[in-house]
């Protein structure tokens, strides 16, 4: 049972490590080519909205 697991593990972990190969394909693609002061730019905006929304949220009452 013990021997089983081990494999199944082992292959859970050859497939995660390929979608985040595949994932980090991905990401490349996508910023890859963005200036890095547009994407910090991005970053803290994105930042200051997610800050606002979690503020708005955790201002609602339950």
């Amino acid at each position: 049972m013990v021997a089983a697991q081990v494999v199944r593990g082992e292959a859970l972990a050859e497939q995660a490590g390929g979608i985040a190969d595949a994932v980090a394909g991905i990401t490349v693609r996508l910023y890859g080519d963005i200036p890095a002061d547009e994407a910090d730019a991005a970053a803290r905006v994105l930042t200051l909205i997610t800050q606002r929304a979690n503020a708005e949220l955790a201002a609602i009452p339950t």
